[in-house]
């Protein structure tokens, strides 16, 4: 059995993203880059030497992509820096449902030691923004599962 920290260090490395931060960035951004309708009908699959795989819902989405490629590449390089993406790739495959319905977790308190796990996790991360976001994503991953 996998903690939470070694289960997400593990879909990090996994992803193709030697640095936490980059990872974090490129899937926050996803929905503002393409909107919330493509974020919806796709999913990040990994980065490969500057390569992102993206896999799209059906082969309809996954065509509409292509014609959106450069722009997307544009976007990402103007938020990452030039070079960071080259190129994207896009095949039909897993894209998990966002979930229409959002559970309300906030009411869901989490102990010191949660608390203190999240931000000793999030230290390496240098973009304060970046940090927030990792933290916040962890802290729901634990209040998730303890209303399971």
């Amino acid at each position: 059995i996998f903690t939470e920290e070694e289960a997400l260090s593990s879909v990090i490395s996994q992803s193709g993203f030697g640095d936490k931060s980059e990872y974090l960035k490129i899937y926050k951004m996803w929905p503002d880059i393409v909107g919330e309708k493509i974020a919806e009908n796709t999913c990040l699959e990994s980065v490969k030497r500057g390569t992102l795989f993206v896999n799209a819902s059906s082969p309809a989405w996954m065509q509409e992509l292509h014609f959106l490629k450069d722009m997307i590449i544009e976007k990402l390089e103007k938020e990452l820096g030039e070079g960071t993406v080259k190129d994207i790739r896009f095949k039909t495959g897993l894209v998990p449902s966002r979930g229409i319905e959002k559970i309300d977790l906030s009411d869901i308190p989490l102990n010191d030691d949660e608390i203190k796990m999240t931000e000793k996790e999030s230290d390496g991360i240098k973009d304060p923004e970046v940090r927030e976001a990792f933290q916040h994503l962890m802290k729901t991953h634990l209040k998730s599962k303890k209303e399971e």
